[in-house]
């Protein structure tokens, strides 16, 4: 084996499991108003127009969407295993 191959084998076990910059993202009250207040505004609700508004994580803006549907105050358009469009109240108003 060579010299950099087993310098590289010893540093990968003595590296940690877990490293400091892991962000544990929790969805809070403030964002899902915060999202509540700018879908308000949108026409069309999809997650990347909610992120980009509120430059939030993609993943972000998905779960208070989801929050969101299930206090019943936007239903979704189309679903797809790709994306969910979104309308406001249960109607679509």
């Amino acid at each position: 084996m060579s010299k950099r191959r087993r310098e590289k084998a010893e540093s990968a076990k003595e590296a940690p499991l877990l490293s400091e910059s892991v962000e544990v993202r929790v969805l809070s009250p403030e964002i899902v108003k915060a999202v509540e207040k700018a879908v308000s505004r949108m026409k069309v609700i999809t997650p990347y127009s909610v992120a980009s508004s509120l430059k939030i994580p993609m993943s972000t803006a998905k779960k208070a969407l989801r929050a969101l549907e299930d206090e019943g105050k936007i239903s979704p358009v189309v679903k797809s295993w790709k994306i969910v469009i979104y309308a406001r109240g249960r109607g679509g108003e």
